[in-house]
């Protein structure tokens, strides 16, 4: 009996292992990963549009070879060779390339795109492994960056139309990290390889704050076949934008990206930027503790489950292919436990004036207590609600590192926290939410 189970198990083994071998694949250092309606190629560096994809998959330029994949989308989900066009994309390959991603600590900066290698002293990176989960191909990337691990997970429903991404940065210095940008960007070529066309009409679908809790950008197609890719996420730390000039100088601060204040680009919720442009998500993590007090954990997400080192942050986003796939995107990014980004950093205007210790609220979404520090004694606080109605709380800091206010009395919903100084200038706005 103990020869026939042993059997069985080795036999489960090798039929997983084939049908992996199908649905993804690692081929000279890139990673390919098949759907059912989505396929995508991730460069060595760890961005998209991967050389040489194997047998089987549909790569699509203007070239007769086909050319590199970075992703491909069976929007009709009838098969890949029916319908006029039968599949939409690759997405942005046609022309000159543009997909990738830029990484800022503190004032030092790296970045990676158009499966061009690295550019930033240190960097370094490979993809590692892939495997399945269920209906899932899961893609691995890790590198280095000033004492940072970068972990990167692709993950692909083989029965969606869209992917997501979720970036973990993990501080093994034995000091404290601060400030740190992340940037995802494209030049969207939705169409180009069918109609020819390198433009897109792009719209900043969400910016937070909003009521869905959403940041989203999209790009569609001009013809009349009008494809959808939106880039996208569930973080409350994301700042959606549509710029002109890409990719972005190493020399530019990734700050003003995500403050809003990059020349040339486009932020407001609602607005469009039409033509061969670029779309990008950009996040921030205001604090990594160091490595030796990764002991010290703490629990970002009351649905959690668990807690998670003090030195450890993620980001989570997704591209989709279509307005449904980008609802169910985002229900996906919200129910993903795993997720770890601090609370305490998006603020709803583009500068905090005389700002001189980092106001940090937590835990967010919060129940029935609130912790601020970065208060002094003279600040006066004021909370709104999201029509802009002022909401009485009577709250009175004092001098001390976190101040602890009850919020018994305050109804559950989304919330605007205004902190002003005693000259009456704003120090901090964040965004709260009442469970």
């Amino acid at each position: 009996m103990k020869k026939i189970h042993s059997y069985i198990l080795a036999l489960t083994a090798t039929i997983s292992l084939s049908i992996a071998s199908v649905q993804a694949q690692l081929v000279g250092g890139s990673v390919f990963l098949k759907g059912q309606y989505v396929e995508a190629g991730i460069c060595a560096n760890g961005d998209f549009g991967a050389a040489s994809p194997p047998a089987g998959y549909h790569p699509h330029t203007s070239s007769a070879a086909g050319g590199p994949l970075g992703f491909v989308c069976d929007i009709g989900m009838d098969g890949w060779t029916t319908g006029t066009p039968p599949y939409m994309g690759d997405y942005f390959t046609p022309g000159s390339p543009f997909e990738g991603w830029n990484l800022q600590i503190g004032s030092i900066r790296a970045q990676a795109h158009s499966c061009a290698g690295f550019t930033g002293t240190g960097l370094t990176g490979a993809n590692v492994s892939y495997t399945t989960s269920g209906s899932k191909i899961i893609g691995t990337w890790e590198g280095m960056f000033d004492s940072m691990k970068i972990r990167q997970v692709t993950t692909l429903d083989t029965l969606a139309l869209y992917f997501s991404l979720k970036i973990t940065l993990i501080n093994q210095a034995s000091v404290a990290k601060n400030n740190i940008y992340y940037l995802r960007s494209l030049d969207p070529d939705n169409e180009q390889s069918w109609s020819g066309s390198f433009s897109t009409n792009n719209t900043i679908q969400y910016q937070y704050p909003n009521p869905l809790g959403a940041t989203v950008v999209r790009a569609v197609g001009t013809s009349s076949t009008a494809p959808v890719l939106s880039l996208g996420t569930a973080d409350t730390n994301a700042r959606a934008l549509i710029y002109n000039s890409w990719p972005i100088s190493s020399a530019t601060d990734l700050a003003t990206v995500y403050n809003g204040t990059l020349a040339g680009a486009t932020y407001g919720m609602g607005s469009t930027y039409n033509g061969d442009v670029a779309i990008g998500l950009a996040f921030r993590i205001a604090h990594l503790a160091p490595i030796d007090s990764a002991s010290d954990s703490v629990g970002y997400k009351p649905t959690a489950g668990g807690r998670h080192p003090a030195n450890e942050s993620s980001i989570a986003y997704f591209y989709s292919f279509s307005n449904a796939a980008t609802d169910s995107a985002i229900n996906f990014l919200k129910s993903d436990t795993t997720v770890t980004v601090p609370p305490d950093t998006v603020t709803t205007s583009v500068t905090e004036l005389t700002q001189t210790e980092e106001v940090v609220v937590y835990p967010n979404p919060l129940a029935n207590i609130v912790n601020v520090s970065g208060l002094s004694a003279k600040d006066h606080i004021e909370l709104y609600d999201m029509v802009g109605k002022s909401v009485f709380i009577n709250w009175h800091p004092a001098d001390k590192k976190v101040n602890t206010f009850t919020t018994h009395d305050i109804p559950s919903g989304r919330y605007i926290l205004l902190i002003k100084d005693e000259n009456g200038n704003t120090k901090a706005i964040r965004p709260i939410i009442k469970q």
